[in-house]
């Protein structure tokens, strides 16, 4: 809704889908059995989203430098501004997911369960399903930004239902 309105369904999704996750991860008592493939991979992907920061700054700078005024640019411009941020939460998501996964594997485990402890699972398995929230937040306004900046024909760009972005 463009910071007009609170976006109601997109906030369930955003807090309600990772909620979902770890208390179904909770009560089925997951339990990640190599969390130094986590760690590897939480990150890889920190780094990946600083440097998708740097190079959206970028773009954003090139549109602003273009000085283009027609609706298509500032709906670009609005699209990205809104990426950034996405983007950023995520970074700091994976930091978080980093630091749990390091102190889950420091704390002592019980010799019969394999794997990390349920609570500690539980928390990765949240962030992780947060970051993964984001990270489809983001690749759908930075399409949009796409198709504005690149007048990318109606029928082509995945948003025909309504016909607009």
């Amino acid at each position: 809704m463009n910071g007009e309105h609170a976006d109601w369904a997109a906030r369930l999704v955003m807090w309600g889908g990772p909620v979902a996750i770890g208390m179904f991860s909770f009560l089925s008592s997951w339990r990640f059995s190599t969390p130094s493939v986590l760690l590897s991979g939480v990150a890889l992907l920190m780094g990946g989203l600083l440097s998708t920061a740097g190079v959206l700054s970028t773009l954003r700078l090139k549109l602003t430098d273009r000085d283009e005024d027609h609706r298509a640019a500032d709906e670009a411009k609005r699209n990205l501004d809104e990426a950034v941020p996405h983007v950023l939460a995520a970074c700091l998501a994976c930091l978080a997911s980093a630091a749990v996964i390091i102190i889950a594997m420091n704390y002592p485990v019980c010799p019969n369960a394999p794997g990390l402890n349920k609570g500690f699972s539980t928390v990765i398995a949240i962030l992780l399903t947060y970051i993964g929230v984001l990270f489809l937040a983001t690749i759908i306004r930075l399409y949009a930004a796409y198709v504005q900046v690149n007048n990318v024909p109606t029928k082509l760009n995945g948003f025909v239902r309504r016909g607009s972005l």
